[in-house]
């Protein structure tokens, strides 16, 4: 017979570290609605798309839900030795990992109670408030940098989540996590950006993960020099929250580091890389999420950012070889960002003057501005 003990000492040995089974219920979409309402998702239009507060909108005759929680926390914020990632995108795509441990689990309830089941596996791929609900299964308290917190666990987890249309095995009420960030505000305060408008409140707008992951286009202006060199998402308010310096780290082979021990790759790397290569490289990794012009366009802010004077060369040499408009326009950011030289002057006037593209036209100009070389009056439409 099925107990929650037995179904939490399976998941374990699928990978899960937490488990929590709750019946149906819709959660407050207020502070949902508040976010949207001040425009703090950005390019996040998804957010906006269906309702996120009620499971049924993802199963009809949703009766109960399954939530759980693994760990990937691990302590380098490098991957391909030279790649500053986030940590989350280190390993193999986690919606294909976690979905599958999700079907087994269910098969698993199915085979134990016998019943005809109905289930539908979810990750954050889905339109469901799961941090809210996760924190309502009692598996953390939402923290100040906005993400879940589990004492043991920090907030370096991946929450998933199995709806089923039968009610839980147990009557119990799961008891809630205590908000224990007390009266620390580390996150708050290292965010270079200041993403974090005030406690518990990200918005997306000042966002570095939204401007090198989910967004397209071009990164604003202002939000270039703080990238530094996090060139897919950052983790700066989850890296100096006491919570994950006092968490357990992971040994879940799937969510360690892919393991590549002839590939290394460094900014200026990802710069030259084709779309092929790209592709094969990343191909069970977030970062294909970006693509080979979104990961490009981080690069070329990077290696600005890194004042490394072996990269003008390379930089100045993509400006004729690149294809994307995109990427060329950040390269002409980047490269105002070292001292003017004839070559860097003579390739910014070539882009302002004869590239097909208006965007690339716009940067180059105003990288001449930057460097003295153009009275140039900025718009202060462009962001």
């Amino acid at each position: 017979m099925l107990s929650l003990q037995s179904l939490s000492s399976f998941s374990k040995s699928l990978g899960f570290d937490l488990l929590s089974w709750i019946p149906y219920t819709q959660r407050d979409p207020q502070h949902l609605e508040l976010w949207l309402n001040e425009a703090r998702h950005a390019c996040l239009d998804y957010m906006a798309e269906h309702p996120r507060h009620d499971p049924s909108i993802l199963m009809e005759h949703a009766r109960s839900m399954i939530l759980l929680t693994t760990s990937y926390n691990h302590p380098s914020s490098h991957a391909y030795s030279h790649l500053r990632i986030a940590r989350y995108a280190h390993h193999l795509d986690y919606h294909e990992v976690l979905r599958e441990r999700l079907e087994t689990l269910a098969t698993f309830i199915a085979a134990e109670t016998g019943a005809q089941l109905a289930w539908r596996c979810a990750t954050d791929s889905a339109p469901l408030l799961e941090r809210t609900f996760a924190q309502h299964a009692g598996l953390g308290w939402i923290g100040k940098n906005s993400l879940l917190i589990h004492p043991s666990l920090g907030s370096f987890t991946l929450i998933a989540e199995l709806l089923l249309d039968i009610d839980p095995i147990t009557h119990t009420t799961p008891t809630p996590t205590p908000n224990r960030c007390g009266s620390c505000s580390k996150c708050l305060h290292a965010c270079p950006t200041q993403a974090l408008a005030s406690p518990y409140v990200l918005d997306a707008r000042r966002c570095i993960s939204t401007w090198t992951i989910e967004s397209s286009g071009p990164i604003p202006r202002w939000i270039r020099p703080l990238i530094g060199d996090m060139i897919f998402g950052c983790d700066i308010c989850q890296e100096v929250c006491p919570w994950n310096s006092k968490s357990h780290l992971s040994s879940d082979p799937k969510l360690l580091p892919s393991q590549h021990p002839t590939l290394s790759l460094s900014p200026l790397d990802i710069l030259t890389l084709t779309s092929r290569q790209f592709n094969q490289i990343f191909a069970q990794s977030p970062v294909l999420r970006a693509g080979r012009h979104g990961l490009a366009r981080n690069a070329a802010v990077v290696l600005g950012n890194s004042k490394n004077t072996s990269c003008i060369d390379t930089l100045l040499q993509r400006c004729s070889l690149e294809h994307s408009p995109l990427v060329r326009g950040h390269i002409a950011w980047a490269l105002s960002q070292f001292d003017a030289s004839p070559s860097i002057i003579h390739t910014l006037q070539q882009l302002m003057h004869n590239d097909p593209s208006s965007f690339v036209q716009l940067e180059a100009q105003l990288a001449l501005e930057h460097l003295g070389h153009l009275a140039f009056s900025f718009d202060p439409m462009y962001p």
